[in-house]
C-alpha cells in the first residue's frame, strides 16, 4: 500500500472558492522559494506565516502562526478549509510553478507524519505531476493530498499555464492521523530517522559555517525570528 502520497478522503474543498480567493490575492509580491533560491520558477505567497508577513515561508516549529495582509482575502481558506485537518497550522501558503518548470528530485528532512504537508491544488492539469516511489501522481483541483516529502520526489509542469497549489504545514494531532493518514510502513520510520539523524548532523556542519560570515548570521537571524 502507497503510504507516502494520497488524497484525503472526507475533506471538502469548494474549489471555485479557491480559485476566486487566489485570484482576488495574486497580485501581491511573491517570494522566490527561501530554501532554494536557485529555483526562480518556484515561488510562494503566504496566507499564515511565523511573522505575519506573506513573504516569509518558514515552517512555524510550533509557534502560533500570524495572518499576513492577504488573509482577509482568504477567509474561506482560513475559516473552512484550515479547521477540517482538526491540526495546529504551521504555515499556509500559495505555491507557484511556472509553465515549463522542473523541479529535480530532491527530499525534505521534516516533512512526515508530524509535521505533515498537504497540497491542494488550486490551478492545474494532467501535464503536471509529481513523482515519487517510482510513480507518476496528477493531484487535481478540489483534492487535498497528504505527502510524505521525506521520500524523494519531483515535480514536472509541462503545460503551457502555471500552475497553483495551496500548500498548508501542519502539526498533526492524534484525531488527523487517526482519521486521514495510513499506518507507517517499517521503510517509513527508517526513511524518518535517517532524516533525523541527517538534519541534526547537517546543523553541526552548517551553522558553525554561518557564523563566521556576515551573511550566514543574517540568515540564522532571519530564521529564529
Amino acid at each position: 500500500m502507497n503510504t507516502v502520497i494520497y488524497p484525503l478522503k472526507g475533506i471538502i474543498i469548494n474549489k471555485d472558492k479557491l480559485r476566486a480567493e487566489f485570484l482576488s490575492a495574486s497580485n501581491h509580491a511573491w517570494s522566490t522559494n527561501y530554501y532554494t533560491p536557485s529555483l526562480k520558477e518556484w515561488s510562494t505567497l503566504s496566507i499564515l506565516s511565523m511573522s505575519g508577513d506573506s513573504k516569509d515561508v518558514r515552517t512555524s516549529g510550533g509557534t502560533k502562526v500570524k495572518e499576513t495582509d492577504i488573509a482577509n482575502q482568504c477567509r474561506y481558506i482560513i475559516d473552512e478549509i484550515i479547521p477540517q485537518f482538526k491540526s495546529t497550522p504551521l504555515s499556509v501558503r500559495f505555491s507557484k510553478l511556472k509553465a515549463g518548470s522542473y523541479i529535480p528530485p530532491h527530499n525534505d528532512l521534516v516533512f512526515g507524519q508530524r509535521v505533515v504537508r498537504l497540497h491542494v491544488p488550486v490551478i492545474t492539469n494532467n501535464q503536471v505531476f509529481m513523482e515519487m516511489v517510482g510513480e507518476r501522481f496528477v493531484m487535481k483541483s478540489g483534492e487535498a493530498w497528504f505527502f510524505d516529502a521525506t521520500s524523494e520526489h519531483s515535480v514536472s509542469n509541462e503545460s503551457e499555464e502555471d500552475r497553483i497549489h495551496l500548500l498548508i504545514d501542519i502539526l498533526a494531532s492524534k484525531q488527523f492521523k487517526k482519521e486521514f493518514l495510513r499506518p507507517l510502513t517499517l521503510n517509513d520510520r527508517i526513511r524518518h530517522l535517517k532524516c533525523h539523524v541527517q538534519k541534526y548532523l547537517s546543523l553541526f556542519i552548517v551553522v558553525p559555517k554561518m557564523l563566521f560570515s556576515a551573511s550566514g548570521r543574517r540568515k540564522i537571524i532571519n530564521k529564529i525570528r
